[in-house]
């Protein structure tokens, strides 16, 4: 099925975090702030949980799992404000068939992002990859199962290095791929460096809404692009986050 492009009446910034504890999450409800729920799928109980797959906190950050919120808790939240704006970051493909689930229950503004599996190839030989990388990467064919949902789809590219997205041939797939699936595409750059300029307005001409790092890209790069096109901004500072209550 086709998914056309749904262009966006505002710029609408998204809260990013790696943790919601119940002191970030009662903070995003009394501001009814625009948030991100990062969900992974737990093998053992065979459900959906807020958070990155287990790798990432076991292998790659040596660090325990944090304490987030029961997903049910925040949906709770969103079924009760359907005027709040949510982005759900697949991070295991196994968590689809639930969350669709969800989302037809929902009256909320929804995006959804994944990390393209297609547009994370060919890897640089120089980069060895993360132990729940194997997880976050979906293919193109799982998420067309989301094309005929009212959502908004958000394709990631996993850009390993500045150099790497600037020369690689993936850029001149990722807008073919993009055609009837794809509302939106965004860079992810390592450490959270600022994404390429002149990336993000090739994204622009292409027709797709850029989903913006806000407190990495320089005003003047953020004025200009918001002069051609409403984008997605994503921050760490709730307090630069659109409210909808």
């Amino acid at each position: 099925m086709t998914h056309p492009i749904k262009p966006l009446s505002h710029i609408p910034v998204c809260l990013h975090s790696l943790i919601i504890n119940d002191d970030l999450f009662s903070r995003i409800v009394s501001t009814g702030c625009f948030f991100e729920i990062d969900i992974s799928w737990d093998y053992d109980h065979q459900k959906l949980y807020i958070g990155h797959p287990y790798a990432f906190y076991t292998k790659v950050k040596k660090t325990p799992l944090p304490e987030n919120i029961e997903f049910a808790l925040a949906i709770e939240h969103l079924k009760q404000h359907p005027e709040i704006p949510v982005i759900f970051d697949i991070k295991d493909a196994n968590v689809i068939p639930t969350l669709l689930d969800l989302i037809s229950t929902l009256q909320n503004t929804i995006y959804c992002h994944f990390f393209v599996k297609e547009w994370s190839l060919p890897m640089p030989s120089t980069v060895t990859p993360e132990e729940h990388w194997v997880q976050e990467h979906i293919s193109i064919e799982d998420i067309k199962r989301f094309t005929d949902q009212k959502i908004y789809i958000i394709g990631a590219i996993r850009c390993y290095s500045r150099e790497w997205i600037l020369t690689s041939p993936v850029m001149l797939r990722v807008f073919d791929d993009a055609v009837g699936i794809f509302d939106s595409i965004t860079l992810y750059m390592p450490n959270a460096s600022q994404q390429p300029r002149e990336l993000l307005l090739k994204i622009v001409d292409y027709g797709y809404i850029p989903l913006v790092n806000i407190d990495t890209l320089p005003k003047n790069n953020l004025e200009e692009i918001g002069s051609k096109c409403n984008y997605i901004g994503m921050t760490d500072n709730i307090d630069l986050a659109s409210t909808y209550l």
